[in-house]
């Protein structure tokens, strides 16, 4: 069975702690929860993991859980489904590996431990990289197509950041206004379904914006959602006046 969600989480992985706002987008996930009740396991990326020249998808049956705050949520890894993910990455020419290197640091848990705190979850994380928005885009396609042959429903978790200027102040300058016109521009996208539009964004409007991991995972996004399919906006604000946040649920 295919990827049947995806959830995009545009919070910045530590945008929400230092905030505030993981309150606010706490409530509304729960809305996200309950569409994903018929969901059997996760695949999950974070921009806290980006290898040179290269993708990686965690394989172990027991991915580690990193950094100093992580929360003591059970989860359990794939292994097949990790190699099924290499396996379609390579066919579209794109250097991937399955490795038991990393596992789930802020970017893989922060939004599984909001969604489901009990645990008991089957997570494949998935790393993005400093490869081209192009290369991103395959990956997200080879993650999609590596998925097709499971067995049960699964969710793609996407995190990143709209605009990410955690060093502005909050003076109302042209700069902020460029930085508010990037998030806008990006929620009309993902809420018109014309997701394709990123390459003829204005490049300028992303030099100011700054989002966290590049343009990794909203081209990511991309190729794993494809084209036409409108996503539902259940979370947009700005928990301060450089960051941009955003949640996005898709039905495929």
């Amino acid at each position: 069975m295919p990827i049947s969600k995806i959830l995009f989480l545009a919070e910045g992985t530590a945008a929400g702690s230092q905030n505030g706002s993981t309150e606010k987008l706490s409530r509304a996930l729960l809305a996200v929860k309950s569409e994903l009740r018929d969901v059997r396991g996760f695949i999950s990326t974070s921009v806290k993991w980006r290898p040179k020249g290269k993708f990686l998808v965690n394989r172990s049956e027991n991915p580690s859980m990193l950094g100093k705050d992580a929360p003591a949520l059970s989860v359990h890894g794939e292994p097949q489904l990790a190699q099924s993910i290499e396996k379609a990455a390579e066919a579209t020419g794109l250097w991937a590996e399955a490795t038991d290197e990393w596992g789930l640091d802020p970017g893989h848990w922060h939004p599984l431990s909001l969604l489901s705190p009990e645990g008991n979850l089957m997570v494949v994380p998935t790393s993005l990289s400093q490869m081209s928005p192009e290369a991103h885009r395959k990956w997200g396609v080879a993650v999609r197509r590596g998925t097709q042959k499971w067995p049960e429903p699964l969710a793609l978790v996407v995190t990143g950041s709209l605009s990410y200027r955690t060093d502005l102040n909050g003076h109302v300058d042209q700069t902020l206004n460029v930085i508010r016109k990037f998030d806008d521009e990006i929620v009309r996208m993902l809420s018109g379904g014309t997701i394709g539009e990123l390459d003829d964004m204005d490049k300028t409007l992303f030099k100011a914006a700054q989002p966290e991991g590049g343009w990794g995972s909203l081209y990511f996004l991309w190729g794993a959602l494809g084209e036409n399919i409108p996503g539902s906006l259940h979370y947009y604000e700005r928990p301060s006046p450089g960051v941009g946040s955003a949640a996005f649920l898709f039905n495929l």
